[in-house]
Order: structure tokens, then C-alpha cells, then sequence
């Protein structure tokens, strides 16, 4: 697949780079919004990513900028962990005797209001990086992935902000 590297920081104003503790509401109203009426969210990227792929039923959206990827996908599911657990069974094919992926990371944290679980994971068979959240809300699972292509075995500082500072303009709906 087709990867985004992020190179640049968003500059306030002032040209100060911004933390995201202290980011106001409308600190990315640069950043295009993207409303999902099918599965009930919206969320703000960065205009520099262009859509590379959209699922036909809208539950798999992809941005990408070069060699940086930025996808959300959404499906039903019953809870937060069997979803992710399905969702590793199907990358379980094996890999040179290896897990199809490594978790490196893993922490509880909140998405638009929702419980959430985010992962930096490394994915041995296509050999990348990623940082995915997941929040589970009204019988769906959302994915929030960002990865990056090339040889690196971690993601960015940059792509990690990025993923976070996306995730914090996400809305659910009814």
C-alpha cells in the first residue's frame, strides 16, 4: 500500500510549534473535514493528504501523502477486545516463522468521548510501522491507523503527533 511521511509541523500563528495539550477547538480548522454519515463520525485531517481509497460502503477511508498512509475504517463488532482480536486473526498469516505482527506498545485512552485502545505495532509481513487506536461504540469498531512505508521499525515522532492530533478532532454521531 501506499504510505504518508510527515515532514512538517502545524505552525500556530505565532509560528510556535503547538503541543497538543494546548490546542483550542478550532487550532485545525486549516485541516479538511471529513463527515462519515454511513458509520456516524467526522474528524479533521491535514489538507496536504489527499483520499487514495474509499471503500464503497464508506467503511474504509485512505489518505495518504508519500510515503504516509492515514486510514479509518469501521465495521460492526460486539466488543472492543474481540474485534481486535479478530481483527489480528485475519493478519495472522505467517511470516518467515514469525507473528504477522509485534505490539509495542499498548495504552487505554479516549476518542470523542468513547473508551479507546491505542497500539504502536510493527506488521512483520508487510514490514512497517503503524500506531492504530480503536474505539468501540453502538456495535461498531472504529480503526484509526497511521503508518508510515520505508525501513524504519517505529513510527516517527511526527507521525505519532499527527495520528493523536487527528484523533482529537473525532466526533461521533447518531
Amino acid at each position: 500500500g501506499t504510505m504518508i511521511y510527515v515532514t512538517s509541523k502545524e505552525q500556530s500563528p505565532s509560528g510556535d510549534a503547538q503541543s497538543s495539550s494546548s490546542l483550542s477547538s478550532d487550532a485545525f480548522s486549516s485541516w479538511q473535514p471529513v463527515r462519515n454519515a454511513q458509520w456516524h463520525y467526522s474528524l479533521r485531517i491535514p489538507a496536504s493528504l489527499s483520499l487514495a481509497n474509499k471503500a464503497d460502503d464508506a467503511s474504509i477511508l485512505r489518505y495518504t501523502q508519500d510515503a504516509l498512509t492515514v486510514e479509518v475504517s469501521a465495521e460492526a463488532a460486539t466488543s472492543l477486545d474481540s474485534a481486535i482480536a479478530l481483527i489480528d486473526q485475519m493478519r495472522a498469516t505467517a511470516y518467515e516463522g514469525q507473528p504477522s505482527l509485534t505490539v509495542n506498545a499498548e495504552k487505554d485512552v479516549t476518542v470523542g468521548g468513547q473508551p479507546a485502545k491505542e497500539r504502536e505495532i510493527f506488521l512483520n509481513a508487510a514490514g512497517f510501522p503503524a500506531m492504530e487506536t480503536f474505539v468501540f461504540r453502538e456495535g461498531t469498531i472504529y480503526r484509526f491507523s497511521t503508518f508510515t512505508a520505508g525501513d524504519a521499525l517505529t513510527l516517527t515522532d511526527e507521525a505519532r503527533k499527527l495520528h493523536r492530533d487527528i484523533l482529537s478532532t473525532v466526533q461521533f454521531g447518531s
